[in-house]
């Protein structure tokens, strides 16, 4: 038992190490613009290359956990996180920063995509409870980057906000020694051209949804990525079919309960970040709240994570997924809808309440979502099957952002009135978008078969 809790303080800290880290780094992008003196277009690149790394290397990463073992790539993945993130604090420019950062985001594709199947493996009577304790630690990032991160970049310097994540994964890597169990499906090639296809295609896929915001949705430019992403798909596809070792096991997506968590945690994430990344507009832009009440407010999402993860992991390992996935779906769809009808003049104690119950609602369906998933995907494609869940998570992620800063620049461009009704009605358009896929995920949820 003691063996069981310290591999799993072991994964949890490797997770919190790449959520911290990039929490904290995001907001030193305002110092590093004026230390390196660049425009943000190209200082965006710190945050955009980790994004486009991290979700690119996914599927090869899963399906690499698969071949030469979990735990292996797993710990490979701290190793090198832990390398850059020594060298991030050294390096002497923009663009050798950016470097760095893109081996940071290989290695955590290395680490998100073996987490949740080692835990799979490490607890297989138990796994959403442990991937709900694994959800707790990703909150815990969520909440303890930007803080630490702002305090250190102020009061010393942006690089000192490196050394801690590289000091969290040495203590993980060490924890993991010996307890956790190189498990791995059979032994076949990796399939190279696969992986690289893969690669060029959700780059240009997350590209063009990080772009789109810029660029704007019908911008050649934005339309040639999606293109572009669309083809290799397509390609990528074709060559799984006639590969004699593929990268992605097509079967998983032909059973239903595999299926029905992909679609899931696609419209999960997607509602997710349409809310959280409205809600400062709202909170900041109409209601003139300052920067820490409002970081405050949106802080009650990961603490709503922090409580239901690991007790909606113990309700699944009894009772399957399929009903807290679709209860938590729906608390999420019903708790921007509370703001949406109180209007602009929302009070604090509403507005705590309803962003709370998002983050209770993602708590509650992130955990038996994966696990029923994993347990779809069995023994032999856990780390593929992990790896493509965490490429819809990234893709949801992505879309979300992009769409809820579309839809509030759009109802600011279009709404007459003060700035701050303004704002208010793009940031109700988001909401209501957010709703929307949690509602539809609620009922992909609820049609998904039976079992645990």
């Amino acid at each position: 038992m003691a063996r069981s809790k310290l591999a799993l303080l072991a994964v949890a800290a490797g997770t919190f190490m790449v959520t911290f880290d990039g929490a904290a780094v995001e907001l030193a992008l305002p110092v590093l613009r004026r230390e390196f003196d660049r425009p943000l277009t190209d200082v965006q690149w710190v945050m955009t290359g980790f994004l486009l790394a991290s979700t690119a290397v996914l599927l090869p990463a899963g399906r690499a956990g698969d071949v030469f073992g979990r735990a292996r790539v797993w710990r490979a993945g701290v190793v090198l996180f832990v390398a850059a993130s020594a060298a991030a604090a050294f390096m002497p420019n923009l663009w050798w920063l950016v470097g760095v950062r893109v081996v940071q985001g290989i290695a955590t594709g290395l680490v998100t995509a073996q987490a949740a199947a080692v835990l799979s493996a490490a607890f297989p009577e138990s796994r959403a409870f442990a991937l709900g304790v694994g959800n707790v630690a990703i909150a815990l990032g969520l909440v303890a980057g930007p803080p630490v991160g702002a305090l250190l970049t102020r009061a010393i310097s942006w690089r000192l906000i490196f050394p801690p994540a590289a000091l969290v994964g040495a203590g993980a890597w060490l924890l993991s020694l010996g307890r956790l169990h190189d498990e791995h499906g059979p032994r076949r090639p990796l399939d190279a051209a696969g992986a690289v296809l893969s690669a060029l295609a959700l780059g240009a896929l997350v590209s063009g949804g990080v772009y789109a915001r810029r660029w704007g949705w019908g911008s050649s430019a934005t339309v040639a990525l999606f293109a572009a992403g669309g083809v290799l798909v397509v390609a990528f596809a074709l060559r799984e079919r006639q590969a004699p070792a593929p990268l992605l096991a097509t079967a998983l997506l032909r059973r239903r309960l595999f299926l029905s968590g992909a679609v899931t945690a696609l419209l999960g994430f997607f509602a997710l970040f349409c809310l959280t990344i409205a809600m400062p507009f709202f909170l900041v832009e109409a209601q003139k709240r300052s920067l820490v009440g409002a970081g405050l407010l949106v802080g009650m999402v990961p603490l709503g994570v922090i409580i239901a993860g690991p007790l909606a992991g113990l309700l699944t390992d009894r009772v399957g997924s399929r009903w807290p996935c679709t209860v938590a779906l729906i608390i999420v769809a019903g708790a921007p809808l509370l703001v949406v009808a109180a209007g602009s003049n929302v009070s604090t104690g509403l507005l705590a309440l309803a962003l709370g119950l998002v983050g209770i609602g993602f708590g509650g369906f992130e955990a038996p979502n994966l696990s029923s998933a994993l347990a779809a995907a069995g023994e032999e494609d856990l780390g593929v099957g992990t790896a493509t869940l965490n490429v819809l998570q990234n893709l949801g992620m992505t879309m979300g952002t992009a769409v809820a800063a579309t839809l509030v620049s759009m109802g600011m461009e279009r709404t007459s009135g003060s700035p701050a009704e303004r704002a208010a009605a793009g940031v109700r358009l988001a909401l209501i978008a957010g709703a929307v896929a949690a509602g539809v995920g609620a009922i992909a949820a609820a049609v998904r078969p039976r079992g645990r």
